[in-house]
């Protein structure tokens, strides 16, 4: 059920029409919110209802526990966090885990087969379960009482807005709303509609008409020039920001509809100007997370700049892991904690001290130039299908750039697309608001509305799944 199909508005109209009925009764809401987040999931698989609900179960109980035995709390989150990971584990990365240790057997000579196992990856796992581990998390540092009731905390693990690809809420957060009695005003439904239009926008008319270009490129036969190739690149990095970003206004759009507010997972990250000032606008939620449940417990930037690197380097390591089992997300991984241990060590440098702060506008706009080239080849490695693709790829780019008719040609319909990104984060920049249309007059907005659906209705490309959605 994706949200740009007419099955998920017809849905989200049913549930929305019978939620607003029940606005007397905030528990009824709650109960007719987790029977359709459960209906929203079984629609992709029903058999993973039961895992769902299964995790649900334990972790509730693991909190219960954290409140009965406050002595053996850390016992419990070790449990909690161990089962958590566990089934990531055997869900994303058994097989990958498996394979390679084959390869690693056979290379040095000793025979080896590979049990892999034929199961399919349950969507959304790596959000819910990073979600409802912050439950248990926040409960061991008494941040949070555990004082909610099951059928509560079952709706927070998979409310449905949130349920496939974020933004991955905490418990201290989202808990606390699904509690109390929701208030939906005006501005709720206005920001509510601007969300899900500029979401679906990026969705169907940006990243799904960019993306048969992007495919096309990294096809396993494709053949081409280094210009060609890095257009391509450039394709990919637009793509995945409105396919994601979209995705996740969206999300905040239909549950601010419910009354829900969930916060900025995307803050204009190709404005950039270093590599953490990026982690601080791109996927935040995530990042915010693996700061906060990873890096600082590792010891963050307290024991020495030694520590401090491998801390940042395990910590990213791990988002490329998150991200799918393959070497080119560890690479990238990798790759992303190199870039912070690079800037830190720089801006920590006598030379940042001496120049960086006497370049001011034109400084700045050549850090978000480099910025973006830095993290474009982030996503060659993001989105590459293997290793020898990547060092094919940067193989034409430096010694077959050959820039020709075809190249040119890509570069003028991605520039389109890129056009009307760059001016609608313009205003945002400007307005220091994603709402850009806030206090605009009626007329105005109505205008705006008409051209986006217009442009999605009638040039909006093929419908595709959403990229995080393996993730």
């Amino acid at each position: 059920m994706l949200f740009n199909s007419l099955t998920f508005l017809l849905f989200f109209s049913a549930v929305y029409v019978s939620y607003r009925a029940l606005g007397k009764w905030p528990k009824l809401q709650n109960r007719l919110l987790l029977i359709a987040s459960y209906v929203f999931y079984g629609y992709w698989d029903w058999r993973f209802l039961f895992l769902i609900a299964a995790s649900t179960a334990l972790d509730y109980w693991l909190g219960s526990l954290i409140v009965q035995h406050p002595l053996q709390k850390r016992r419990i989150l070790v449990t909690s966090v161990t089962f958590n990971l566990g089934l990531l584990f055997l869900f994303k990365y058994f097989n990958f885990f498996i394979e390679n240790f084959v390869v690693m057997m056979k290379g040095i000579g000793l025979d080896a087969s590979s049990p892999a196992l034929d199961i399919m990856l349950p969507l959304g796992i790596s959000f819910f379960t990073f979600q409802k581990m912050t439950y248990i998390s926040e409960l061991y540092k008494g941040h949070l009482e555990a004082r909610y009731d099951f059928l509560d905390f079952a709706l927070f693990v998979c409310f449905f807005p949130l349920l496939l690809s974020g933004p991955i809420e905490r418990a201290t957060s989202l808990l606390p709303q699904i509690s109390k009695p929701r208030v939906m005003t005006a501005d709720h439904i206005k920001e509510g509609i601007w969300l899900i239009t500029w979401g679906l926008f990026q969705k169907v008319y940006i990243a799904d008409n960019i993306a048969p270009m992007v495919n096309k490129i990294f096809a396993p036969d494709w053949s081409g020039t280094g210009a060609e190739a890095l257009v391509g690149i450039y394709a990919y990095a637009i793509q995945i920001y409105c396919d994601f970003s979209g995705y996740t206004d969206i999300a905040r759009g239909v549950a601010k509809l419910l009354g829900f507010d969930i916060r900025l997972n995307f803050d204009l990250p190709y404005f950039a100007t270093n590599p953490s000032d990026f982690w601080r606008r791109w996927h935040i939620s995530l990042s915010s997370w693996l700061r906060d449940y990873v890096y600082i417990p590792l010891g963050g930037s307290r024991e020495g700049e030694w520590r401090t690197a491998r801390n940042l380097f395990l910590t990213m390591v791990l988002v490329g892991l998150w991200h799918g089992a393959a070497w080119t997300f560890v690479l990238w991984g990798a790759y992303q904690g190199g870039l912070l241990i690079s800037y830190r060590l720089v801006a920590r440098s006598a030379f940042r001290a001496r120049w960086l702060p006497e370049l001011g506008l034109v400084g700045k706009a050549l850090a978000i130039i480099g910025m973006f080239h830095l993290t474009c080849l982030g996503w060659l490695l993001f989105r590459a299908q293997s290793v020898g693709q990547v060092v094919e790829f940067v193989s034409l780019i430096g010694g077959q750039f050959a820039p020709g008719p075809a190249a040119l040609t890509l570069l003028g319909s991605l520039l389109d697309y890129a056009a009307i990104l760059v001016v609608v984060h313009a205003i945002q920049q400007a307005r220091h608001t994603p709402l850009i249309l806030q206090g605009v007059a009626l007329p105005i907005r109505g205008i705006v509305y008409g051209v986006l659906f217009y442009l999605m209705v009638l040039h909006g490309g093929v419908s595709d799944s959403f990229i995080y959605f393996q993730f």
